[in-house]
């Protein structure tokens, strides 16, 4: 296989990755879970594995922007990018709870 025909193929089947369509609502539900079971402590823990999520999901798309042509017009770059800035709610409301309480 030349290297053309197997960027080809990597990036159909990187194409065919479905998006993660809930991703928005992972801190609405996690804030919802927070209110519900009432400890601040699970919302801090929540945040910074929010923080970790994010990081890793940039560090991905910096990787595979670098190392694949056209990689931002793919599934799974949108996909990553929603889930990388869906960790900003979570530490935004975890700060302002932090300050207020």
């Amino acid at each position: 296989m030349t290297p053309y025909a197997a960027d080809e193929a990597a990036l159909k089947m990187r194409e065919q990755r479905p998006l993660f369509f809930a991703a928005p609502l992972i801190p609405i539900l996690l804030i919802l879970g927070v209110i519900i079971s009432g400890s601040l402590t699970v919302l801090f823990g929540i945040a910074l594995a929010a923080v970790t999520m994010a990081v890793a999901c940039l560090m991905r798309i910096i990787w595979q922007t670098a190392h694949f042509k056209d990689y931002k017009n793919t599934t799974e770059n949108r996909a990553l990018t929603i889930l990388g800035y869906s960790a900003v709610p979570i530490v935004l409301i975890a700060l302002i709870l932090n300050i207020f309480i």
